[in-house]
């Protein structure tokens, strides 16, 4: 069997959910069917990243379609770029703060600056360059496979372009409609055009694949309810097999709480500033810090950054955080499940939750995670789990277990090679 992915975020390294589950899939799929990979890049960085993943799973064929300039014209245009946009930002900024500094020159006024996702520019619109277009169409030509795999939004609409008799699943990670509708926002007339806008388009794309796998029976549910017309599979990607640590009770300790996430996936943001509000009182409280892991920006963490609130960035053990460590994720927007999650549980660490942060991992409260939707109700889990090790270590266990159970690669590998058979059967 001939599979070709086609994907719009290199599966590697492995910092982020949106490349975790593609590598976890790829890295046992590679011993199992004749993978390729086609892998456009739009800078330097991710061509190294697309090469290193080429070097690490060297069953496959990887084909990197370089889509920017050259290196020193690149850098010439974001220099161009980036101090036009500083200008800008800075003269709005300057007058911003000494408007505010007159009304109360302690408060640090973007604290109270909550995330809209509305705001946010929606990928599946971008066009498709036609030299990335001619070079990936030629290049599928080429390989003929007899199955074709789309992961992320960002090449949704390359569908338009692929060769209609070859049988096309879609990878949904995150359903764009669904995270809208996730953001609680008074409605408006906006909110409404937006959202009806995007639904109808993706749905429209969506339609024109044979199938669409997501990651959870929610999600699934969701595109039913919306009249997909084509065949729908739930199946989560899985945990990688050497990340599965078991800690015996003796050693489990719970010292500090941690955040896995980078900052530009915007739900990480709004976790963040929501949590912050109620870090300090933890802290005075337990002595428990918080540690934020991923890449976050100088802005950002210049304003939250503190004793009790770390910044760690981009860390290549998660091991060393997740150790004797309470995970959170206070996730308000979006869909899909959540890497830190699984990978958390995986690594014995409890984790405190949203509802909609855990949605799609068949979690039950109080027995393998606790999960609080409003940041009191959060604040007081953190302390449940603070003064009851014993309670925690068994919330943990079972957590290890349900993880263990239902996430592993052999099982879901197996599952998704299953949906391959049956699309070509």
């Amino acid at each position: 069997m001939k599979v070709l992915i086609i994907t719009s975020h290199v599966p590697y390294p492995l910092d982020e959910g949106g490349k975790i589950s593609q590598y976890v899939f790829a890295e046992k799929l590679q011993d199992l069917v004749s993978l390729s990979y086609i892998i456009p890049v739009y800078n330097e960085r991710q061509l190294q990243f697309a090469n290193d993943f080429k070097a690490k799973l060297s069953n496959i064929d990887v084909k990197i379609i370089k889509c920017f300039l050259p290196a020193q014209k690149e850098a010439k245009k974001l220099k161009q770029k980036k101090n036009y946009k500083k200008r800008i930002i800075s003269t709005i900024y300057n007058f911003y703060y000494s408007f505010k500094a007159k009304e109360n020159p302690k408060k640090n006024i973007l604290k109270s600056i909550e995330y809209n996702d509305f705001d946010r520019h929606i990928n599946i619109f971008n066009e498709i360059n036609s030299t990335t277009i001619n070079e990936l169409i030629n290049h599928v030509e080429f390989l003929h496979p007899d199955l074709i795999q789309v992961e992320h939004t960002g090449l949704l609409n390359i569908i338009e372009a692929l060769p209609m008799k070859i049988p096309k699943i879609f990878v949904h990670h995150e359903i764009i409609f669904a995270r809208l509708e996730s953001q609680k926002l008074a409605e408006s007339h906006y909110t409404r055009y937006k959202i009806k806008f995007v639904k109808d388009y993706e749905l429209f794309l969506l339609n024109k694949y044979n199938a669409v796998i997501t990651f959870s029976e929610e999600d699934k549910k969701k595109l039913v309810n919306n009249n997909i017309q084509n065949k729908i599979y739930a199946v989560p990607f899985p945990v990688l097999d050497d990340s599965f640590r078991f800690i015996p009770e003796k050693d489990f300790k719970i010292e500090k709480i941690i955040f896995i996430g980078p900052e530009y996936h915007e739900p990480n943001y709004d976790a963040v500033v929501w949590f912050h509000s109620i870090a300090e009182e933890i802290f005075k409280i337990t002595g428990l810090k918080t540690y934020i892991i991923g890449s976050w920006s100088h802005k950002t963490i210049s304003m939250y950054s503190s004793d009790f609130f770390v910044f760690e960035g981009y860390v290549k053990d998660i091991t060393i955080y997740t150790n004797n460590s309470i995970s959170i994720a206070p996730i308000r927007i979006g869909s899909g499940i959540r890497t830190k999650i699984l990978y958390s549980l995986a690594q014995f660490a409890p984790v405190v939750s949203t509802q909609l942060g855990c949605e799609g991992i068949g979690l039950t409260d109080c027995s393998n995670i606790l999960i609080a939707d409003d940041i009191e109700s959060f604040k007081t889990k953190i302390f449940d789990l603070f003064n009851s090790p014993s309670e925690a270590y068994k919330l943990s266990k079972e957590a290890f277990n349900f993880i263990q159970e239902n996430f592993s690669q052999e099982k879901l590998t197996q599952e998704r090679l299953s949906i391959y058979k049956e699309l070509l059967s």
